[in-house]
C-alpha cells in the first residue's frame, strides 16, 4: 500500500542523501558555497521527511495517529485551555472528541506546568 511504498522510497532517499551529504560535509568545512548547498539539501531533506511522515499516518508535529484519530489536542496560549483541531477537515472545537492525539506542544506545556508547581 501507500505506507509500504513510502517506507521504501524513504529508505532510497536516505541512501541517496547519505551519498551526497557525507562528501559535501567534508568539503563544507573550508568552503562557504558548499556549506550553502549543504544547508539547502538539509532543508529539502526535512521537507521530504515531513511529507513521508504524513503518508505514513503521522502528522508533521510528530503526533502519532491512533486508531484513525483525526483530532489533535492543542493548548490555547492565552487561556491555557485545551482545544481540538481536525486534521482532515481543518475544523477547530473546544469539546473533547472520542479519539484524539496529543500534540508535542501540549506535553511540553504539561511538563512546564507540573515543574512550576513543585
Amino acid at each position: 500500500g501507500n505506507a509500504a511504498e513510502s517506507t521504501r522510497s524513504q529508505r532510497e532517499f536516505q541512501n541517496i542523501y547519505k551519498e551526497i551529504s557525507e562528501p559535501l560535509d567534508k568539503l563544507a568545512a573550508g568552503n562557504p558555497e558548499v556549506a550553502k548547498v549543504l544547508a539547502k539539501l538539509n532543508k529539502a531533506k526535512d521537507w521530504l521527511e515531513e511529507r513521508f511522515s504524513e503518508i505514513e499516518g503521522k502528522d508533521s508535529r510528530g503526533a502519532k495517529v491512533v486508531d484513525g484519530a483525526e483530532w489533535v489536542q492543542f493548548i490555547d496560549d492565552e487561556t491555557g485551555v485545551p482545544y481540538y483541531s481536525n486534521l482532515k477537515t481543518g475544523k477547530v472545537r473546544w469539546e473533547k472528541p472520542a479519539k484524539f492525539m496529543i500534540d508535542k506542544s501540549v506535553l511540553a506545556f504539561e511538563q512546564a506546568k507540573s515543574s512550576s508547581n513543585r
